[in-house]
């Protein structure tokens, strides 16, 4: 196996050619902010392919919430600035149904039951299913 280095300049990239092969060594902070990059210009890629679709976006708190756990039902209502009444008869749910729901003490998993409030909350039906 040959393996041949050269010297990076300070703090700079190292090739190493091994096999016909080279290859780049970099410090991990380098890589960090390599991939860091990358993936911000993925989300500005998507972003605007949203945007172009004429999806609506929702604020960073919204998503957040539903990352930490939170009811997707639950943030979604108090965002569209719903009682859990107003969901309900918008649903055609009872206000208890939709409470249980929000608590987690009643899954929202049937498939009628999710696109009704998903209809009613104006969203697609996969950001009820977090």
């Amino acid at each position: 196996m040959k393996h041949t280095t050269t010297e990076a300049a300070a703090n700079g990239p190292r090739f190493i050619k091994e096999n016909g092969e080279t290859f780049v060594v970099i410090r991990a902070a380098d890589f960090k902010r390599l991939c860091e990059r990358a993936e911000m210009a993925a989300d500005v890629k998507a972003f605007k392919a949203a945007k172009k679709r004429k999806e609506e976006s929702f604020p960073v708190k919204v998503v957040n919430d539903i990352i930490d756990g939170l009811s997707p039902v639950a943030v979604l209502r108090k965002y569209r600035g719903m009682t859990q009444r107003e969901l309900a008869d918008a649903a055609g749910l009872s206000q208890n149904y939709i409470s249980a729901i929000e608590s987690g003490t009643r899954q929202g998993s049937d498939m009628k039951v999710v696109k009704a409030l998903a209809v009613a909350l104006k969203v697609p039906v996969d950001m009820l299913m977090a």
